[in-house]
């Protein structure tokens, strides 16, 4: 079996956040808290995942651990992958009820003063169930120096009004 074959096979999710929450808390046992798992168990399963890719992710120190460059690089793309994960759960949500869902606006300051909130304030009466996420960018932000739409595309416009409503 191939290499990739045998890390997809046995490599879960699961074993994603527990990396994940060790790195995020700098310590097995403060992560073994939060999981409400054992320290040994935490200690193991993060040794089992280094075996299993053949790097190290964590150094372990007196001071707690730090991810390793290996250990970075897997926590971004765990990031991507639960992101991805995130998004698939949401589109059978809408697939199930089309009147659930939500909208990512990014609009310059003018418009979120002017005609945004009426237009979010009537399309929330409609569909009550859809949560509304308003980033402003500055007027220089929409002209072609700067990347476009980048907040809408890295899914990062932030949810300002709380059920959908401005």
């Amino acid at each position: 079996m191939a290499s990739i074959d045998r890390v997809t096979h046995r490599l879960k999710l699961r074993d994603l956040r527990l990396l994940d929450t060790v790195v995020r808390w700098g310590s097995m046992a403060k992560a073994s808290n939060q999981l409400h798992l054992s320290q040994p168990a935490v200690s193991k399963a993060v040794a089992e995942m280094e075996q299993l890719l053949g790097v190290r992710l964590i150094e372990r120190g007196r001071m707690g651990v730090e991810p390793t460059p290996h250990g970075r690089a897997l926590l971004k793309r765990g990031i991507a992958i639960f992101d991805e994960l995130r998004q698939g759960i949401a589109d059978l949500e809408y697939l199930s009820d089309p009147t659930v869902g939500e909208v990512r606006i990014s609009v310059s300051e003018p418009i979120a003063a002017g005609l945004l909130p009426n237009l979010i304030e009537r399309f929330s009466r409609q569909y009550p169930k859809v949560s509304t996420y308003v980033a402003q960018a500055p007027i220089a932000s929409l002209q072609l120096l700067t990347p476009q739409h980048r907040d809408l595309r890295e899914r990062s416009v932030p949810r300002l009004f709380p059920g959908g409503i401005l």
